[in-house]
Order: C-alpha cells, then sequence, then structure tokens
C-alpha cells in the first residue's frame, strides 16, 4: 500500500516570526491530513513544551535563513502513513491510518549544518465514540488527532535552546470573563483555565508585534435559553465593565448553540466587527485526548476574534488564523491581516494623535481590504472604539483621502444617532 510523505522543516525563533516557507513532498496517492496542517501541530507542541516559536523554512536554504534570523537549531520532520487495524468488542474490525513520525535535528554552527541526533515516534490508531442524533454510536477515526499526539511525542527528546527573546511588543489590554456556566465548570480554578487560552492568543498574535495584557477578571451572567452565541454577545455587550478601553473576551459554556437564521451550530465564537466584545465558546477535547488540545483549539479561536474586534474580516486563504472555514488547528497569519491588526491596535492602544491614525487606518485598509464598506467600517469601527473622534472643525476634508472622509463621515452620524450594535462576525 502506498504512503504519503510529508516533509517539514521547523525553525526555533529568537524573535516572533512574521513570515515563512513550507517545504513539503507529498504523495498525493494519500493525504490523509492536508500537508499543511501538520505546521500548526508543530507549533503548538512546541510552544506547550519549551515556549518557543517555530517557522517553516525552504529546506534548501536552511542554513543561510538561519544565519538571517539568528537561529541556531533546525528540525526535519517527515510524516508517513501506515495503515493498522484494532478488533472492537463484538468481534469487529475497524482500520485506518497512523502516523510515524521521523525527526532529524540539527545545529548550526560556522555557517554549516550538523547532525546532532535522529529518532522516531509511532503515533496509534485514534478511535473514540461519537453519539448520532438518534442515539445510536458509532467508533470514529480520527488521523489529525492521532497525528497531533505523535507530534507531542515527537518533540519530547528536541534540546532546544534555553533562551528566548522577549520582543517589544504592543499591549491590548482584555478583560476576561467567565458566565455563569463556565465559572461552575472549571470552579475555582476558572480564570486560571481562561488565562491560559488567552496567553496562547497572545503568543499567535506576536506575529503581529501585539499581545494581550489581562487587565482583570468580570463575571458574567449569560441569559439561559440563549438562541445563539450572538445574542450572548449582545448580552455581555450590555454588561457593565469597569475598562472601558479594553477588549472583553467572554468564555462560555453553552456550547452547542444554533444560529436562528442559519440553524448552523455556533461552535467557535462571535465578535463585534471591529468592537470591544468578544464570545468564544468552550470546546469540549477528544475523548482520551490530551488537554493541550484544547489550549491549541480554544487558543486559536480567542485569537480569531480578538482580530474580529480589530475590524479584520475573513480571508479564503486556507490554514492560517482567520480562515473563513477552520478545519484543523492553525498559527499562521496571511500579511494582511497582520498588516491590519498592527494599524488597528497602535491607532486604538498607540500614541499617535486620532488624525494620523485615521490617516493609517484608511491607508491599511486601502492596502488590503477589497470591500468599499469593509474599508469604511474598518476605520470608522476602530475610531470609535479606541482613540476618540477628532473634530470635523479639526482639519479641512480637503486635506483627507475620500475614505478617511467616508469613515469620520459615518462615525459622527453613528454618534448623532447610537444605534444598536449589529456587526457580527463568526
Amino acid at each position: 500500500m502506498k504512503r504519503a510523505l510529508l516533509g517539514v522543516v521547523l525553525l526555533f525563533l529568537a524573535v516572533p516570526a512574521r513570515a515563512g516557507t513550507i517545504a513539503i513532498a507529498a504523495d498525493e496517492d494519500r493525504e490523509v491530513v492536508a500537508p499543511a496542517a501538520i505546521e500548526p501541530m508543530l507549533w503548538h507542541a512546541l510552544y506547550d513544551r519549551y515556549g518557543h516559536d517555530g517557522v517553516v523554512v525552504d529546506p534548501d536554504r536552511a542554513a543561510p535563513e538561519m544565519l538571517s534570523q539568528g537561529l541556531t537549531t533546525l528540525l526535519r520532520v517527515h510524516v508517513t502513513w501506515t495503515p493498522l487495524t484494532t478488533s472492537l468488542p463484538g468481534g469487529s474490525i475497524v482500520g485506518a491510518m497512523a502516523p510515524r513520525i521521523e525527526v532529524r535535528e540539527s545545529i548550526l554552527r560556522d555557517e554549516r549544518l550538523y547532525p546532532y541526533a535522529s529518532w522516531y515516534a509511532q503515533g496509534a490508531l485514534a478511535l473514540f465514540d461519537e453519539h448520532h442524533h438518534d442515539g445510536s454510536k458509532a467508533v470514529v477515526s480520527l488521523p489529525e488527532v492521532s497525528l497531533e499526539e505523535a507530534v507531542d511525542s515527537a518533540i519530547r527528546p528536541v534540546d532546544a535552546p534555553t533562551w528566548k527573546a522577549t520582543p517589544d511588543l504592543l499591549a491590548i489590554p482584555v478583560v476576561v470573563a467567565g458566565d455563569d456556566e463556565y465559572r461552575h465548570f472549571y470552579g475555582a480554578a476558572w480564570k486560571a483555565e481562561a488565562d491560559l487560552r488567552v496567553e496562547r492568543a497572545s503568543a499567535l498574535l506576536a506575529q503581529a508585534g501585539l499581545r494581550l495584557d489581562i487587565v482583570g477578571h468580570d463575571d458574567w451572567i449569560s441569559p439561559g435559553g440563549a438562541q445563539g452565541l450572538s445574542a450572548l454577545l449582545d448580552s455581555l455587550a450590555t454588561a457593565p465593565s469597569v475598562h472601558a478601553n479594553a477588549i472583553r473576551i467572554g468564555f462560555t459554556q453553552q456550547t452547542g448553540l444554533a444560529d436562528a437564521d442559519t440553524a448552523q451550530v455556533e461552535d467557535v465564537g462571535r465578535a463585534y466587527r471591529p468592537g470591544r466584545d468578544v464570545v468564544v465558546a468552550d470546546q469540549a477535547a477528544v475523548p482520551g485526548h490530551s488537554l493541550s488540545w484544547d489550549l491549541a483549539e480554544e487558543g486559536t479561536a480567542v485569537a480569531h476574534e480578538v482580530l474580529h474586534a480589530l475590524g479584520i474580516p475573513h480571508t479564503d486563504l486556507p490554514h492560517v488564523l482567520m480562515s473563513r472555514r477552520k478545519t484543523t488547528t492553525v498559527h499562521d497569519l496571511a500579511p494582511g491581516t497582520r498588516a491590519l491588526a498592527e494599524a488597528a491596535a497602535e491607532a486604538r492602544w498607540g500614541d499617535k494623535d486620532t488624525w494620523t491614525s485615521a490617516s493609517s487606518l484608511a491607508s491599511t485598509a486601502e492596502a488590503w481590504l477589497q470591500v468599499p464598506d469593509e474599508r469604511i467600517e474598518y476605520v470608522a469601527g476602530n475610531l470609535l472604539a479606541g482613540p476618540g473622534v477628532p473634530e470635523p472643525t479639526e482639519m479641512p476634508p480637503a486635506h483627507l483621502s475620500a475614505l478617511t472622509n467616508a469613515a469620520l463621515a459615518r462615525v459622527h452620524l453613528r454618534l448623532a444617532t447610537e444605534p444598536e450594535k449589529t456587526s457580527r462576525s463568526r
């Protein structure tokens, strides 16, 4: 039987990565898990175990790229898939693919890479019970679950560098709120559990030069019988907050809520785009799976919704943090996402005056957003949520771009009419 071969090169970073290339060799006859899915699995596993960020690079240019970034340790990770079968109670047999991971660690010295160590890790067949809507059970095999566990085992022998750079990152103040169901589920540990998820999101946002700074915690009574996460978001937004300039991240244990309009299950989160409030549903771990799965899944969900709160829409690019459809754990930020996040955060929490902030928001929107109304809302919403609104008399309109003028007009119209918040994004 043919086996798929995925080749990935991973580096430890001295500073947050802003870009990277991934080197993959795959047998297209047997693509069990999308090749791009292994990169974020490695990123999260390395962060869990060593606190290091990782970047994927071109294997043919590994040494010069490492030199240019001051890197020292290189991992080459190869995943092959082999068929496995197991017997279930009652005598039935089920089979699926299981991963086998080869890791080769090298050290960069004198502009050359020297082999340091190599080892293998074998993943097991991943099986768990699934309950159908009619109450019956099914045994489901998830190759990506097995791969996630195998990756975690495979990076344990890594001799990681002990240094870790602490770059200067712009702080985004956040308030962590847990609803009554969330606080009951985790008990006295709810703040610590929520903080871990925010910390993982902060590590992901470091790629854009940002970090999440927890400035407080709030109890939140979410409405029972809500029709969806959007309703919970509206509820959170009406609750008073002592930190008016912070983004409030509400965690809920009301999972499986259905949207009344689309009847689709909302299992990730909602945010006003742009805005100050975010709701994230607690994700259930796969039975028997490591808790690191929760942190990776929910950390990406928190970062995704915070980026929405900065006014950033979905992208059609696959396997990035703002992908429209998230099928696996992810970690990478698309270039446009980074630029939009940096400009929005700088406008709302930086030290620029409001006119400079408005101009920067407008130029960034014109460079990275294609839909005219999204451009206007990105500028207007971030001005309303952040640094304040410049008075129309402070600068002649002729000195501003058409986009800035349109955004300021929307700002003053909204301030005059104060409509209800309606901008939501999954």
